[in-house]
This record gives structure tokens, sequence and C-alpha cells, in this order.
């Protein structure tokens, strides 16, 4: 934590009483995940992704069916099944300290359907940005207010404006 100059985070909860969403909860099962992988048609992703990302491209959601490997669905299943919310509460109380002694910026999708942006107040940041259009894909919606709050957030000098 020592090490720690500036936070930004933003899309997750780092709580141990999230409640996976449904694909979340799908995913986590054996066979079960790999079933709805092996299922998974352009139809079901593209839904998913615009209920998920309202502002979405349907370049952007064609694009990325195109991308979705066999290994790229082998690694959403481990990346679900390895993330257990339980483990959060072990560092919890230590990363909402370091979150009051560092300048911290969370960012959030106003409507995102898979993490509520309630979330985003629960880390007591002082500066929160809601993308209030947006989804659960906040930086490709918004990937140019993102890329410039970042910037402007990670240049800053201590102390100003934190």
């Amino acid at each position: 934590p020592h090490r720690v100059r500036r936070i930004a985070a933003g899309g997750f909860p780092f709580f141990p009483d999230y409640h996976w969403h449904f694909w979340g909860r799908v995913w986590r099962t054996p066979v079960l995940g790999e079933l709805s992988m092996r299922c998974m048609n352009r139809w079901l992703f593209s839904r998913e992704m615009r209920r998920g990302g309202p502002g979405l491209s349907r370049s952007h959601i064609s694009d990325s069916f195109a991308r979705l490997s066999l290994a790229m669905k082998k690694t959403i299943l481990k990346l679900y099944r390895a993330t257990d919310p339980c483990n959060f509460g072990d560092w919890q109380t230590g990363l909402q300290q370091l979150v009051r002694q560092v300048p911290t910026m969370i960012l959030w999708g106003g409507r995102d359907p898979y993490v509520d942006p309630a979330y985003a107040d629960r880390f007591g940041a002082r500066k929160t940005h809601t993308f209030a259009q947006s989804g659960h894909w906040f930086p490709m919606e918004e990937s140019e207010s993102v890329a410039r709050l970042l910037a402007e957030f990670f240049a800053a000098q201590p102390g100003m404006a934190d």
C-alpha cells in the first residue's frame, strides 16, 4: 500500500456481498458454463452486449463476436471461476483505508445491468464519475471521455484537486 500513489477503478464490485448476475452464475458452474459457451451464437451474444452496453455500435459488437475464439471462451470461464466475491472480504478494509489515503477515482456505467452502479459509492472515493447513458462496457462506449478523465487524473500533481 505504501507504494500506491493513485487508484482508478470501475465496473467491478470489490465487495464480498456482491451476487453474480445470471451469466456470471452460469459461467461459474462447471459443465453448465461450458455448455453455455458452446451454445453461444451471434444473436445471444449481440443481445447481451447491447444490454450491457447500450452505446456500443453494431460494428463493435460484430467485431467482438468475430474475435470470440474457443481460447477466449475458456478464459472467460477461468476468470469467472477464479473471481469469488467471498475472497474480497479479507482485503476490503485495507482497500477502503487506502482509498481514504490516496487520490482515487471511480468510473462507472450508470446503466450497468451486471454490477449495480450503487457499488461505485461504496468505495468512498472523493471522485466518482458515472456515465449516465452507458453500461458495463462504459470504457468502450465513452472511450474518449474515459481516456481524458484518466489522463487528467494520473497527470495531476499530488494535492491538486484530489
